[in-house]
């Protein structure tokens, strides 16, 4: 009886210190200064992109989902960032697809809302997940090396965007 107690108890302690180690890694990788971690998604095409295809130009990775009234507000945003500085930096909107009712209701959301940058779908969460993102919308602005330069967590205004990649 004493000896599966103290199994139970190693168990228990091991997982929980490779939980705070994997969640610590994460961390440590989406930090400022540190080039961000690669992961996969898809388009709403169903065409698979990895972060790292958008190496070259500077990144504006956000994480985002249709209920989210803070990313609701800070899409048209978006969507005016996007029609007028495509060509210098890449806009990565993530869309928390394990959080949503069904793909084609973000089909229909983005075609609803008018919305001509493109939408990634991080359908089993691992993208988000990768970032520890807790709180949307979250953003990273990258450099073209896909180094981080800095977080913002919350929605962002066109002049914030514009600012912080000084254009």
């Amino acid at each position: 009886m004493k000896i599966n107690r103290r199994v139970s108890f190693v168990s228990l302690a091991l997982i929980i210190s490779l939980v705070i180690f994997s969640n610590a890694m994460a961390l440590a990788n989406a930090q400022e200064g540190k080039i961000a971690p690669d992961f996969e998604v898809i388009d709403l095409k169903g065409n698979t992109f990895k972060l790292s295809d958008f190496k070259g130009k500077p990144v504006l990775l956000n994480f985002w989902a249709t209920w989210c009234p803070p990313c609701l507000a800070e899409l048209p945003e978006y969507e005016r960032f996007f029609k007028e500085h495509a060509r210098e930096v890449h806009l990565v909107a993530v869309n928390l697809t394990a959080s949503e009712k069904s793909v084609d209701y973000i089909k229909r959301f983005v075609e609803d809302k008018d919305l001509s940058f493109p939408v990634y779908l991080d359908s089993r969460g691992l993208a988000a997940q990768l970032y520890l993102v807790r709180y949307i919308p979250t953003s990273y602005f990258l450099d073209e090396n896909l180094e981080v330069k800095e977080i913002h967590i919350g929605p962002l205004k066109y002049e914030e965007i514009v600012q912080k990649f000084g254009l």
